[in-house]
């Protein structure tokens, strides 16, 4: 993964993995899109990361563009929680049967340049199945609540609505693409169980309610 330079003022959080979600209209323009990865000639891994500057983190395989990669800040959402924040990946695998590895993701809270806080994934997740088409999602990822009740403080602070929202992110075992990934809420989830290996798409979340998507800046 696209490593971060400097250590961060708190301790890093769990970025948990939720379960997958069976949700079709989220192509390119229709949600927020925070990274869009794409493995380098054939290759069969990418890793990239969005951040503020160099100094904290580097692109990359990221795929450049408004709509393909954007760091957002907190106020281009309304009601932001750390409850209610959801990282959705979406694949773009060949065929249902095609799969692939989250090898990990770390989202971060900055402010400028400086790292506020981090949340990452414990560990690989090999996925055998997934969605095909960018624009047909995926799978989610959230605060558990303690980790939720740490990123509200910083969002409680100052001057929070000009804080960005980053993510680096590395896959393996990805040859078709462009993977993304994506930042929505929902009040209401479902949890599905997660074994190593999640095989069914159909099952999963409800309620999920998409962020009002600020326009894009061209």
């Amino acid at each position: 993964m696209a490593a971060f330079v400097g250590a961060p003022l708190t301790a890093s959080a769990q970025l948990d993995s939720i379960g997958p979600v069976n949700q079709n209209g989220t192509g390119f323009g229709n949600v927020n899109t925070v990274l869009t990865l794409s493995s380098p000639a054939n290759s069969s891994t990418e890793a990239g990361c969005i951040g503020p500057a160099i100094a904290t983190c580097v692109p990359g395989d990221l795929v450049p563009g408004t709509s393909h990669s954007h760091l957002y800040t907190v106020g281009d959402f309304s009601g932001l929680s750390g409850s209610n924040l959801r990282l959705f990946l979406n694949f773009n695998e060949p065929g249902n049967a095609s799969g692939g590895t989250l090898d990990g993701a770390t989202l971060t809270l900055y402010n400028g340049n400086t790292i506020l806080f981090h949340s990452s994934t414990a560990g690989a997740i090999n996925f055998s199945s997934t969605d095909p088409g960018t624009g047909n999602s995926g799978f989610a990822f959230g605060l558990s609540s303690s980790d939720a009740a740490l990123f509200d403080t910083f969002l409680s602070q100052s001057g929070s609505a000009n804080y960005t929202l980053g993510l680096s992110s590395s896959l393996s075992n990805v040859t078709g693409g462009p993977e993304t990934w994506y930042i929505g809420t929902t009040t209401r989830m479902s949890t599905v169980p997660e074994p190593s290996s999640m095989a069914l798409l159909g099952t999963g979340l409800v309620g999920l309610i998409p962020m009002a998507r600020r326009k894009l800046r061209k």
